[in-house]
């Protein structure tokens, strides 16, 4: 049923993309193909979830408070657009099936080839890629509270809520996300980490094909999303076990494999190429209405994550200098030697710029004790990482190439920009300037930096375009080929070196360490959790609406075997309070060390274990031993489920004092 309302949600959504991205584009004064309204629709509707969502979390109201909110906001944009264009809305276009699959199938194939993977992938969905329990347990946990922003999303424990968290409450896109998937019913774990990261997929093949469209031929454009296949390969085996020329030193790269949904991930794919796509007119000529434009997409893009904002800083930087080169030689060209001497200045001022701010570590509050902490923090990563980082070694000699390969304006603006980037964030030259915009939060320029490394990608494969039109002409086949063989040869490496992959993992991240379960893919049931924890949410989603306190082990095995996390219980119900994350503060290791003993072998008596849970209120206990459940239940605890034909039985008691 979750394939099928997805099916649904991405028909409807593609219609809302659809008017109303074609609406801005119109407003805004931009050209318009498909791609550029579908791109625009995407952070206009982002854009309307904002500004409910903001002023919603901010003030910490009501979940249905702000469902209401958004639906009327919804009702109305929608209902003026449909009423705008009631004459043409339902005109007959004739849709091209046999077109659109020759035009868009390495795109397909892609989303195809990358949300399986991310699907059979067995680490995120065990050991909960590191941040799930965060970002799928804030996006379940907002579903019917009272207060949005009142909880620690990692183990559902209440906050006291003095003032707001500027970085948490501008970021609403799991707001979204849990208003979507209420809206359409469906499972929010799936919607999160199948309905989501396909969407994220299709649209990361748009945006690039839409760029490609700039540098080669329209029937070429789709073709430039091939070298990105290479990262099918799991980030522990890519970055450690491959021959030093293909390695891939990416940070948190892993998150393009297995949680495209993630707002950051969203980012770091799509965020500099949609800046370029809608900058570039700004080169040739200024508007303020574009000017405008940029700022509601940087607004849309922020609220999915605040790393945009050192990115658009960058950016911005590398856009201005790019303008003013235009305008140079434009002047040049026309012979206007004033329009010269301007043009020439801001490109001196932005260089006087930038070396200023190697001198940011002399002023004493911008030095503090953490800017020097992350100045080191990224040093560290350099000398380890990016010094012997293939696609940053060659980087400038692939954008400089692009600026040769191609041959019209505005193709050389964007390569100009990318190149521009590329400096910026490159062996350390303003390391200052990239931890002040990072607020201090290295891992923040590092994930601009992997924003960067898929730009590389990106040129790398339209430079090989390139070499090909000339070469080969209108021999269409031998690329199609090309392709096929590609993709074929990373999956046939997969399939050989599957059981290398396995020895790899970091951090706890779906990288590799669990190995795959494709059967997964077929599974028209699945949930994306452990079914033990869609078992257990499911008991307490039918309870009055609480924050219901329950005690397991850390981690337990489920399915089979295999570990997993009490933390993932927050990804499946809005009315638990679990120890994950320091969730259970009156708890001291030791008592930690005995409850987690007695779930597994019952080896306390009622009264211990009474005891301890009295100094959190604990008033469930979910245990995986039939002589631990035993002994509470004869002794006053209720048994109110289990599931004794599990391969890892377990049995779920409520706590009576």
């Amino acid at each position: 049923m979750n394939l099928v309302l997805s099916v649904v949600f991405y028909v409807c959504l593609s219609f809302q993309y659809y008017l109303l991205g074609n609406e801005c584009l119109d407003l805004f004064g931009y050209n318009k193909n498909t791609r550029t309204i579908l791109i625009s629709g995407f952070l206009s509707t982002f854009f309307l979830t904002f500004i409910i969502g903001f002023v919603c979390q901010v003030l910490h109201l009501s979940w249905t408070l702000y469902f209401i909110l958004q639906s009327i906001l919804f009702v109305v944009v929608d209902g003026y657009l449909l009423f705008k264009n009631r004459k043409n809305i339902f005109c007959r276009h004739e849709i091209k099936l046999k077109r659109i699959l020759k035009n868009n199938w390495v795109l397909i194939l892609f989303a195809g080839a990358f949300i399986s993977f991310s699907i059979a992938n067995q680490l995120p969905y065990y050991d909960l890629n590191y941040d799930d329990v965060y970002y799928i347990g804030k996006v379940v946990n907002h579903v019917g509270t009272p207060h949005l922003m009142n909880e620690n999303y990692f183990n559902g424990s209440l906050i006291h809520i003095n003032g707001f968290d500027l970085i948490r409450v501008i970021n609403t896109y799991e707001l979204s996300y849990s208003y979507f998937g209420t809206l359409f019913h469906i499972y929010l774990p799936y919607f999160c980490r199948v309905t989501m990261s396909l969407h994220n997929y299709v649209l990361f093949g748009i945006v690039y094909k839409q760029l490609a469209s700039l540098f080669v031929k329209e029937e070429y454009s789709q073709y430039a999303l091939v070298p990105f296949f290479y990262f099918l390969i799991p980030l522990g085996f890519l970055q450690t076990a491959m021959p030093s020329f293909l390695k891939v030193y990416s940070y948190d790269l892993w998150q393009f494999q297995t949680a495209a949904f993630y707002g950051g991930s969203i980012v770091r794919m799509m965020a500099v190429p949609i800046l370029i796509i809608y900058s570039l007119p700004l080169v040739e000529k200024m508007e303020f209405k574009k000017i405008v434009y940029i700022i509601l997409m940087s607004i849309s893009m922020v609220s999915f994550s605040t790393i945009y904002i050192q990115i658009v800083i960058l950016f911005f930087i590398a856009a201005i200098t790019i303008k003013c080169i235009y305008c140079f030689v434009d002047a040049f060209r026309d012979k206007k030697i004033r329009m010269m001497l301007i043009s020439l200045l801001g490109v001196l001022l932005v260089i006087c710029m930038l070396l200023l701010t190697k001198y940011l570590d002399h002023f004493s509050f911008i030095n503090t004790e953490n800017f020097a902490y992350n100045v080191n923090g990224y040093h560290s990563f350099q000398v380890e990482w990016y010094n012997h980082d293939p696609l940053l070694t060659i980087g400038l000699i692939v954008f400089v190439v692009a600026l040769f390969v191609l041959n019209d304006v505005r193709s050389r603006c964007a390569s100009g920009m990318a190149l521009v980037l590329y400096v910026l964030i490159s062996k350390e030259l303003f390391i200052e300037l990239l931890t002040l915009t990072s607020f201090n939060y290295f891992f923040v320029s590092l994930r601009t930096v992997s924003a960067v490394q898929y730009l590389i990608v990106f040129f790398l494969g339209v430079n090989i375009l390139r070499i090909y039109q000339f070469i080969f002409k209108k021999k269409h086949f031998i690329l199609k080929l090309t392709t096929v063989c590609s993709v074929m040869l990373v999956c046939i490496f997969f399939r050989l070196n599957v059981n290398e992959f396995v020895k790899y993992n970091f951090l706890g991240s779906g990288i590799s360490a669990a190995g795959w379960k494709f059967s997964r893919v077929f599974d028209l049931n699945t949930k994306m959790i452990p079914d033990i924890f869609v078992e257990v949410g499911d008991y307490f989603n039918n309870l009055p609406y609480d924050n219901y306190k329950m005690y397991t082990c850390t981690s337990f095995n489920t399915d089979g075997g295999m570990v997993t996390y009490d933390g993932g219980f927050e990804m499946s119900t809005n009315r638990l309070h679990v120890s994950y994350h320091d969730g259970f503060k009156k708890l001291s290791d030791k008592d930690f060390s005995k409850l987690n003993s007695f779930c597994m072998l019952g080896d306390l008596t009622y009264t211990e274990v009474h005891d301890i849970l009295k100094k959190e209120d604990i008033q469930y206990i979910l245990v995986f031993n039939k002589n631990a459940a035993d002994i509470l239940e004869c002794d006053g605890d209720s048994l109110v489920l289990s599931n004794e034909q599990n391969l890892n039985p377990y049995y779920l008691l409520k706590v009576n004092y």
